[in-house]
This record gives C-alpha cells, sequence and structure tokens, in this order.
C-alpha cells in the first residue's frame, strides 16, 4: 500500500510477483516501477517462509514542493506462534539534485516501522530525524535491532510488514532498503531434545 500526503491510501498494482525455490521451500520476489502521483519509483520486495521481509525502494520526488510518503508492505504468516524472536534495518540514502536535499520524518512516525498483526513491534530512525546531502551529492544512514542478537517478541497470528514513512525534498530521490524478520522461539521441550541430541553427537564422536 502506498499513500502520499493525506490521500487515500492505494495499492502498488502492476507489480511481478517471481517464484524462487530454496530449497524445500518456496520465497516470492515483487518487482514494480511506477510513475504517478508527483513520484517516480522503483521497488523490489522478497517475502520468505522464515517469516520475513526484505525490500529495497529507490523513489523521486517530481513535484515542486516537499512530500510526505508512505509505503506498507504484509506478508501472511501461517500457521500461527507465540512468542517470537525478532531483527530488523534499514538503510536510508538521500541524493540530491542542484540544491540540498532531505529526507525526514513526519511527526510523530519513525521512519521505519516493525508490524507484527498491524502493531508496531519495533521502530528505527525515530521522529524527529533527518538527513541531509549538499547538491550534486548524497548521504547515507542506517540503524538496526536484534542484530547480531535477536530481541524478543510478541506472538505472530496473521502477518508481519514493514511501515516506511518520510517526507521528501522536491526533485531529489531517496533509496530506503529494509528488513524484518521474526522467527518462532523453540519451546523448552524442544531445546531440551536438541541438546540432547547433540550430547549423544559429542559422545558418538568421542
Amino acid at each position: 500500500m502506498m499513500q502520499v500526503g493525506t490521500g487515500a491510501p492505494y495499492p502498488l498494482t502492476a507489480a511481478s510477483v517471481t517464484p524462487i525455490q530454496d530449497g524445500d521451500k518456496w520465497k516470492y520476489q515483487i518487482d514494480g516501477t511506477y510513475n504517478q502521483h508527483g513520484y517516480e519509483m522503483t521497488l523490489q520486495f522478497v517475502i520468505e517462509p522464515d517469516p520475513s521481509v526484505f525490500g529495497n525502494i529507490i523513489i523521486r520526488n517530481v513535484t515542486s514542493t516537499t512530500q510526505d510518503y508512505s509505503f506498507i508492505f504484509t506478508t501472511p504468516v501461517v500457521p500461527p506462534f507465540s512468542p517470537s524472536s525478532l531483527n530488523g534495518s534499514v538503510g536510508v540514502t538521500v541524493t540530491s539534485d542542484s540544491t540540498p536535499a532531505t529526507i525526514a520524518t513526519t511527526a510523530p512516525d519513525p521512519i521505519y516501522t516493525a508490524l507484527i498483526d498491524g502493531s508496531t513491534a519495533h521502530t528505527l530512525l525515530d521522529n524527529p530525524y533527518a538527513l541531509s546531502a549538499p547538491a550534486f551529492d548524497s548521504n547515507v544512514a542506517t540503524s538496526n535491532f536484534g542484530i547480531p542478537t535477536p530481541i524478543a517478541g510478541p506472538g505472530v497470528t496473521s502477518n508481519i510488514g514493514i511501515k516506511l514513512h518520510f517526507n521528501l525534498t522536491t526533485g531529489d530521490q531517496a533509496g530506503i532498503t529494509s528488513q524484518f524478520t521474526a522467527n518462532p522461539v523453540p519451546e523448552p521441550s524442544s531445546l531440551l531434545f536438541l541438546a540432547i541430541g547433540g550430547l549423544a553427537l559429542v559422545r558418538r564422536r568421542k
């Protein structure tokens, strides 16, 4: 889903979906190119059965004023699980034209929000935040959570997703790479089984 300013959200149609076999599982790559509503944008998102969402968008504001953009991508999760372990990251690049460029938060939202069942699970680049670049130049910022050690999260009932919300100065371009992964936490009995299996393997090697 995409939203520009206070306009109504609308689906990003005309994207291609490519299934990719990954061992005994499938992941799906989603690609789209758009020139509409005052922006030019390309996107590529990959959803995996972990479940995981990984995506990259490049958007250019082709209007004469700073514009506010909101983008949400979700993927269903089957079966549900609880509790979860989480990690996520975001990288932002802003590139200017002949005048300075800025990508910034739109209060009160952060630039990146990890979603579980439509609710906020974690945020990055919280409001107020701004990244600027001088004319004919670019600038980069990154942030993450749960890397290298995942953090504890709530149960997942139906879906996970990423929300990106930001404003971008006129004529300038922003690239945002984002990732969110939620994994089920093994039950204590499963951990005990794995520990016993590992101990037996060590004894056999001896």
